[in-house]
């Protein structure tokens, strides 16, 4: 949609060269964008483990909620923050793909390998090690 109003504005305008180059960095940023959400999601917490944080009513979840709502709340909260800070997340992501990111007890003072994320229901970023 916000495409074709650009696209629609470059034609009643009859804009530079400069607009041409600005919509197409848009469009570029956009799509980024857009693919590193999809990315991202694909580390959102699996539904196992979902109905288990629900099972044992871990804070900051809507245990009122199914599984498909709480993936899109987590789409959401993606969406809403800015291209740099989607890009740090990612960051983050790949990381955990990569087993770099320890979590540690202080209980026991032992220290397991993060292994996915999610937003609560303040929209702060959860990293989740499901021991």
């Amino acid at each position: 949609m916000f495409g074709i109003i650009l696209i629609y504005m470059r034609a009643a305008l009859d804009c530079s060269k400069k607009i041409d180059s600005l919509i197409i960095v848009i469009f570029s940023i956009m799509a980024d964008k857009s693919v590193l959400i999809l990315r991202i999601l694909t580390h959102v917490v699996e539904e196992c483990y979902y109905e288990r944080m629900v099972s044992e009513e871990c804070k900051g979840i809507d245990a009122a909620t199914r599984y498909n709502d709480f993936f899109l709340w987590n789409k959401k909260c993606l969406e809403e923050l800015s291209y740099e800070d989607v890009n740090w997340v990612w960051g983050l992501c790949n990381r955990l793909n990569l087993k770099k990111i320890g979590m540690m007890d202080m209980e026991d003072c032992g220290i397991w390998k993060a292994d996915t994320i999610f937003y609560n229901l303040n929209k702060e970023l959860v990293i989740v090690h499901p021991r």
